[in-house]
């Protein structure tokens, strides 16, 4: 993830068939990253989201 930069870390102490799995390893999801897939995946339209997110109620940055 760009915005955040990478930090290294020795991975999980837990071993699953002798292996780490490193390469299944992601950074964590950004605020608001899955508002859309997760509101259309309950049904909302995507108008209905697009409303939700010019009324604020969605949010994808921090507060000012």
């Amino acid at each position: 993830m760009a915005e955040a930069g990478t930090w290294p870390s020795d991975g999980s102490p837990l071993h699953f068939d002798g292996a780490r799995s490193y390469e299944a390893w992601r950074g964590a999801p950004r605020l608001g990253e899955h508002n859309r897939p997760v509101l259309a995946g309950l049904g909302y339209s995507t108008a209905e989201i697009e409303a939700l997110e010019a009324a604020g109620v969605l949010a994808d940055a921090p507060p000012a």
